[in-house]
């Protein structure tokens, strides 16, 4: 990632934004310097993944 201007900067977990009351995701990609929106309830998660904790 340092390639890419800079380290890589880790978010909160799937889980952790829902939990918090967030609804979508903002990625910025430093190699390109573009952006994207993502909703977060069209995510395919893993069976595993219990989802938010109420």
């Amino acid at each position: 990632m340092l390639a890419f201007k800079g380290p890589a900067q880790p978010s909160p977990t799937h889980g952790d934004a829902l939990n918090a009351g967030y609804h979508y995701l903002e990625v910025h990609c430093l190699g390109c310097d573009t952006n994207q929106t993502i909703a977060l309830d069209i995510i395919r998660r893993p069976k595993g993944d219990a989802g938010p904790r109420a």
